[in-house]
């Protein structure tokens, strides 16, 4: 009588440990869907204008920026890395290509613009790969250092670029749709291909997943791990020469605090800081709640450190929830 009590118990219990994993499972995946859709049928509600095609088009504009280098940061976060340095790449990729095209033609300043981004993502991924420095500490360096190079080369002034075709990049659409969206989309898309279809993919979660393990199958995680932080470098660089582009002006001073909402929008998406878990569509849907929350606080009315202080608590739940999962699964 005793045995069969205690088996059913550990039936029960059971069968109570895999209905917590599928709710976990689903919150994970889908609460920023569920978050997105509130917060816009909130906000169609209290606020007349939102639903305006020109509102709905400068959110999604808005959330372009970011996007385009929080795909790029779910390759670093999968891989178990992280990236504070890209607001400052940010900066030096708008000031480099506004100065580089006055010497050049506008795709060769934008071209060096990007791979000067790319070459900072490898400085920090070798750094850390090869030199065993914590990721936080050497992208926390670099964010100085760049920051300081942006200053250096623009000598703390706007660089004005009136070249039209610098501008389209920013400011131009293509059948009525801003061209950063099409980029954004675009980049979305390719990076979706790669993270959940190729090999490179695959090689990215099991890298972030169980580093050890990786490298005795024949991964070389050294070099997923840097061409993460390249990643991340470019797609910084060329989201700074797209924002130049929008205003006309490259400087040294914009990006600050940028790479809070980038961090902030992979965290929300639902991507590990421990790494070897995330998707890539998750990522832009925590792109678009937070473009959404700043234009909702903006329609609203409502003072802008208001958006700061629910993006940290936000951000701090999200990384809660994700502890709690982790420690409830390694437990189990």
């Amino acid at each position: 009588m005793n045995a069969k009590s205690t088996h059913l118990d550990s039936d029960t219990v059971y069968i109570n440990s895999n209905q917590s994993n599928r709710i976990a499972v689903i919150l994970r995946n889908y609460a920023v869907v569920a978050a997105v859709v509130i917060l816009f049928i909130v906000l169609a509600i209290t606020s007349p204008g939102f639903l305006s095609i020109e509102n709905i088009l400068n959110i999604i504009r808005q959330a372009s920026i970011v996007a385009i280098i929080a795909f790029a940061m779910t390759f670093v976060f999968i891989a178990g890395g992280f990236d504070l340095s890209v607001g400052s790449v940010f900066a030096l990729g708008g000031a480099l290509a506004a100065g580089l095209s006055h010497v050049f033609t506008v795709p060769i300043a934008m071209l060096i613009a990007v791979l000067a981004g790319g070459l900072v993502g490898f400085i920090n991924g070798t750094i850390i790969t090869k030199l065993g420095i914590n990721a936080f500490v050497t992208t926390l360096a670099s964010l100085q250092i760049v920051r300081g190079l942006a200053l250096l080369y623009t000598d703390a002034a706007p660089i004005r670029v009136p070249d039209p075709a610098f501008r389209w990049l920013g400011a131009g659409n293509i059948a009525g749709v801003p061209v950063p969206v099409i980029l954004m989309i675009t980049i979305f898309s390719f990076a979706w291909f790669v993270l959940s279809k190729t090999k490179y993919g695959r090689f990215v979660y099991s890298t972030g997943s169980n580093s050890i393990a990786s490298k005795i199958a024949g991964v070389r995680v050294d070099r997923i791990v840097v061409s993460t932080y390249v990643l991340t470098g470019l797609m910084a660089a060329f989201a700074g020469l797209i924002f130049a582009a929008r205003i006309g002006v490259g400087a040294a001073d914009v990006g600050q605090g940028l790479e809070l909402s980038v961090i902030a929008a992979v965290l929300v998406g639902g991507t590990s800081l421990a790494g070897g878990e995330g998707s890539m569509w998750r990522t832009a849907a925590g792109a678009v709640f937070f473009a959404l929350l700043a234009n909702g606080f903006n329609l609203l009315n409502v003072p802008s450190f208001w958006q700061n202080v629910a993006s940290g608590v936000i951000i701090l739940v999200m990384v809660a929830v994700d502890s709690y999962n982790r420690k409830r699964r390694d437990s189990a």
